[in-house]
């Protein structure tokens, strides 16, 4: 892959750093300039001039710029004036803590930045010296980066040269059955895994039974299953996906959003990943708005009887589902078959009819041209016929002529003979 395509692939993956940032990759906004929390609180703290601190002169003077005119009476026209300077304060508070909160965002996205850079180059550091120790996972880097994969897998290997192998099932097309289970996996790699989804269309079956894959990874499933369209089976038995079983605390919300989208994943196995009540609430509110899945394991975790029971239902009803739907197909497919049989029985009729039709015409044109030429013989042979009697008739004639020429002669030849005498 080159390292165009490989920096497009890497940015895929970076957002998921911030989730695992630790506090020592912080940035430190003040350096950049930013205003701190003294400043904000003294500028809350300040107040609006005083107008009964004013000389009468300064009174009418402020209150002319201001458009109104002094009435002569000093504490009168101070309470006028009061209310102008207070609106003003108002509106110039409002102005330098909108523009210091600017100021602030903008810093604090250029210290982002730094940071992110800061991550990425810390974890593609991680990885490559984890591929340069780990020849396994080397060999295993190349064949998936160059679609020469079996069909099926196992792979055996630690979380930072998963990383690497997530990043290059982004493109790889061989890989239909992965299994990755039991390698002690971190929720970094299974996040990475789980990103890799959102643009494989290879894999089919995903196992990462008993790693310690958290909350990030469940979540980034939820976001990349919502457009993967090929992805039938994912095992996540034995992973931890909470921290507290609280639904916030592991992905549940986008995981259960994504039930309601995806309409390919067939087969899910949530076995004792510590999920709570409230990720059993969010996962069923999904499940009720999904008709593809027929088999779903949520034993082991800490849901409530209700919520077995409406998931085990929905679950018999989207078999249910299926089934009619494949017998559905089945007819629909059979009927097909009845109807392409009747139209390759009708096409063939009509074929039937037409090289009949044809043969007819050809032997109608063979009779005529066999008509043709027994005609142009007969006509010939007539011909030489009468060429022939002709030719007898002009022989004979000749003959006849020829006969009495020398019967003429002779008689001459004999008449002269007599006078002689």
């Amino acid at each position: 892959m080159s390292n165009l395509k490989q920096d497009a692939v890497n940015k895929e993956f970076e957002d998921l750093l911030d989730h695992f940032a630790d506090p020592d990759d912080e940035i430190d906004i003040t350096a950049f300039g930013a205003t701190g929390t003294t400043d904000l609180m003294d500028l809350q703290d300040s107040q609006p001039r005083d107008a009964l601190r004013l000389t009468n002169d300064e009174l009418n003077a402020e209150l002319e710029m201001r458009g109104e005119k002094p009435k002569g009476f000093f504490t009168d026209d101070a309470k006028v004036l009061q209310k102008y300077f207070d609106v003003e304060h108002e509106e110039y508070l409002a102005k330098q803590m909108k523009e210091r909160a600017e100021q602030q965002e903008k810093l604090a996205a250029q210290a982002g930045l730094i940071r992110r850079k800061r991550l990425v180059e810390k974890q593609l550091k991680e990885e490559l010296l984890a591929i340069q120790r780990d020849r396994r996972a080397e060999h295993w880097l190349a064949l998936v980066r160059g679609d020469a994969t079996p069909p099926q897998a196992r792979v055996e290997l630690g979380s930072v040269a998963a990383r690497c192998l997530a990043k290059a099932l982004w493109g790889n097309g061989s890989l239909v059955s992965l299994d990755l289970s039991r390698n002690g996996l971190d929720d970094k790699a299974g996040a990475f895994v789980a990103r890799a989804l959102r643009r494989n269309g290879a894999l089919v079956n995903l196992e990462l039974v008993s790693n310690h894959l958290g909350p990030v990874t469940f979540a980034t499933f939820g976001g990349s299953l919502k457009s993967n369209a090929t992805l039938l089976h994912l095992n996540l038995e034995g992973n931890p996906l909470t921290e507290s079983g609280l639904a916030e605390k592991t992905g549940a919300p986008e995981f259960a959003d994504m039930l309601k989208h995806n309409n390919t994943l067939t087969s899910l196995n949530l076995f004792r990943c510590h999920l709570g009540p409230e990720a059993g609430t969010e996962l069923l509110g999904g499940l009720e708005q999904n008709a593809s899945l027929v088999f779903l394991d949520v034993g082991g975790n800490h849901f409530l009887q209700s919520h077995d029971a409406r998931i085990n239902g929905k679950i018999q009803e989207n078999q249910s589902l299926r089934a009619d739907l494949k017998s559905q197909a089945k007819q629909a497919a059979e009927k097909r078959s009845k109807e392409e049989a009747e139209d390759k029985r009708i096409q063939d009729e009509i074929q039937k009819e037409r090289d009949t039709k044809q043969w007819l015409e050809e032997q109608k044109q063979k009779r005529a041209e066999e008509r043709s030429m027994a005609t142009e013989e007969a006509a010939a042979k007539r011909k030489e016929q009468i060429e022939e009697a002709k030719r007898i008739a002009e022989e004979k004639a000749e003959a006849e002529r020829k006969a009495k020429a020398d019967a003429e002669a002779k008689k001459k030849k004999k008449g002269k003979g007599k006078k002689k005498k």
